[in-house]
């Protein structure tokens, strides 16, 4: 990548322009539509409450109305597409970074997406690119936190394995938490620009994240 082709890169703010819906069926969805048709790299849409909020595999994730943070931001990074990978350490990384400076104490990474505080899940992180050719042409990073919850605010199945800002001790509004994970999503997304997407994993290990290798066991 040229010395131009960085600095036009390093300009983009993740979360300019910003379009708040009051309700979608995923924000992910509805960012790829607005990629598709042109959208500049940086654009993100938040939403509400989503109706079809998924992370991997298509699982649902529960997103309940004003609870919590239901983000999805739009890169064009200038990576191969088998590196597009890195791109979901990235959104882990950045949440973590966040949610530190937000007080959330005992937070952990756990491959490959999600965010764990004092072991429970407060974040998943769902990267969608889309290709063209060997090159990504655009990816769509959604990002899931739960903020507000009490205990029983999640459906029973959840109340032992899932947790929230609140819950975890950290006194904070959805807003003050979107603004956090943009500011750190665009700092550590120049990072990456800067030093290339493999550096995403040292990174990644001084956050307490698990790196798989080549034989997918966690090391």
């Amino acid at each position: 990548m040229s010395t131009m082709d960085f600095q036009s890169l390093e300009k983009a703010q993740l979360g300019q322009p910003l379009i708040e819906l009051a309700e979608t069926t995923s924000t992910n969805d509805a960012l790829a539509a607005l990629a598709h048709n042109g959208a500049t790299e940086g654009t993100a849409v938040v939403a509400g409450i989503q109706t079809q909020g998924r992370g991997r595999q298509r699982r649902a994730w529960h997103s309940p109305p004003g609870l919590g943070l239901y983000l999805s931001a739009l890169l064009r990074p200038p990576w191969s597409a088998a590196e597009s990978g890195e791109l979901a350490l990235l959104g882990g990384i950045a949440v973590v970074t966040a949610l530190e400076r937000l007080g959330v104490k005992k937070l952990t990474l756990k491959w490959p997406n999600d965010v764990l505080a004092d072991g429970k899940k407060i974040c998943g992180v769902l990267v969608e690119p889309a290709l063209r050719g060997d090159k990504i042409d655009f990816a769509v990073i959604g990002i899931g936190i739960n903020i507000l919850q009490c205990r029983e605010d999640f459906p029973p199945e959840l109340r032992d394995t899932a947790t929230s800002c609140q819950l975890a001790g950290a006194i904070c509004t959805v807003e003050q938490v979107r603004e956090a994970v943009l500011a750190a999503l665009t700092k550590c997304y120049h990072q990456a620009l800067r030093d290339g997407p493999s550096s995403l994993y040292a990174v990644w290990v001084e956050k307490n994240g698990s790196v798989k290798d080549d034989t997918s066991r966690a090391r």
